[in-house]
């Protein structure tokens, strides 16, 4: 396996010189072929005219007979969403539903009794899902739920660990899980619930990798944790892990969460907070600024209009077109709860906020191929009350 400075200077000494690396500070006094080095990227504003990134007004979809509210969580490449509502009539209270783009809701199965915890909706509407264990013992049990309501059950090793699933399954049907044994070390694993579970291994001595998405080709995205810093990685078999470059050398770090069929990586950077009449601004103060690496050695912050104080960055989900949708969590202190900005963003560095109701936040769940992106309000009660905004980048 070669390190990720291994990685980055294959081509010899005119290679390393080309580029600007930085060891972590936990290894600063000793950097290595072994060591994390991470090559910094230049980023400005493109001068070249882009298409324009529109996005409709959002369309309120219906509610579940019975239901004051719907959560999507995702969406397929026909326009088919799952989600779930709370305090719908029956026991539990709970229910998980299919949502066609015919405007039907179809009511998910309570297999054991227990509540279904979508995950995400498969190309033949098949619905992946978390059911807890009516043992109170065991762990999350794993359901797939076909389009006429079978279940299947994808089991979790029986090793002693405690394991959970990390986001949709790829096209393959592989899921990236973390498992651990209790006090114990957080470990990933590529597994289908069929047979397969292969670990990851560990990265380089003084380093820690979480992991976050993997894709079609089953590369793994993540960050790696050396010392007091952090930088958005990736790992595959071929090329182990691998650093992918910052921005520049003012950011605090970066964090991969999501990596497309292409290999595109979505995730956000630390930058300082400029506008000093932000709530609880000092000197020092930092916000998350999403970003892509449209390839190993290119990287993009995405400019955002809001919210321009302190802000979260949560990708949500990533179509092969380059599109990518997410939400950005805003600080409003003055406010029960923090304001919240559904947006778009694209592989070439452009990203817009959805229009959201005025006095409401509104939060992304995914897009399908024709660039309806779904997700949901939420209303003076906190209800979600679901959505769909229509987004075309090829104006």
């Amino acid at each position: 396996m070669r390190t990720s400075l291994e990685r980055f200077t294959r081509g010899g000494p005119q290679r390393r010189k080309a580029l600007l690396g930085i060891c972590t500070a936990a290894i600063l006094a000793s950097c290595s072929a072994d060591s994390p080095t991470t090559p910094t990227a230049a980023f400005g504003v493109d001068a070249r005219a882009k298409p324009t990134l529109a996005i409709t007004p959002p369309e309120q979809l219906p509610l579940p007979s019975g239901c004051p509210n719907f959560f999507p969580v995702g969406v397929n490449e026909r326009g088919t969403v799952v989600g779930f509502s709370d305090f719908c009539p029956g026991p539990g209270r709970q229910q998980a539903f299919r949502l066609y783009a015919t405007g039907i809701y179809d009511s998910l199965p309570k297999p054991y009794g227990q509540a279904v915890h979508p995950i995400s909706v498969g190309r033949h509407d098949e619905v992946y899902a978390q059911v807890q264990n009516p043992d109170p013992n065991g762990a999350w049990l794993v359901a797939v739920i076909d389009a006429n309501n079978r279940i299947s059950w994808l089991r979790f090793p029986a090793d002693g660990r405690t394991y959970s699933t990390l986001g949709p399954p790829n096209d393959r049907g592989t899921f990236l899980i973390d498992g651990s044994v209790t006090y114990g070390t957080r470990e990933y694993f590529l597994w289908n619930g069929l047979g397969k579970f292969e670990p990851l291994p560990p990265p380089p001595s003084g380093q820690r990798f979480d992991a976050s998405g993997l894709n079609d080709r089953e590369v793994v995205v993540g960050t790696i944790h050396a010392g007091d810093q952090a930088f958005a990685a990736t790992w595959s078999r071929g090329e182990g892990y691998v650093v992918l470059p910052q921005p520049s050398s003012f950011v605090y770090g970066s964090w991969g969460a999501m990596i497309d069929a292409r290999g595109r990586v979505y995730g956000q950077v630390l930058v300082p907070l400029a506008d000093s009449t932000c709530p609880y601004w000092s000197p020092g103060v930092q916000t998350a600024v999403p970003a892509v690496w449209n390839g190993r050695d290119t990287v993009q912050l995405l400019a955002t209009d809001l919210p321009r104080c302190r802000t979260n960055v949560w990708w949500r989900a990533t179509a092969d077109a380059g599109l990518a949708v997410g939400t950005l969590i805003g600080d409003a202190p003055d406010l029960p709860l923090a304001p919240s900005f559904a947006f778009v963003a694209t592989v070439d560095g452009r990203v817009a906020t959805a229009p959201c109701p005025v006095g409401h936040s509104c939060q992304a769940a995914g897009i399908d191929r024709r660039g309806g992106m779904v997700g949901h309000m939420l209303d003076a009660d906190r209800n979600g009350q679901p959505l769909v905004w229509r987004v075309d980048a090829k104006r």
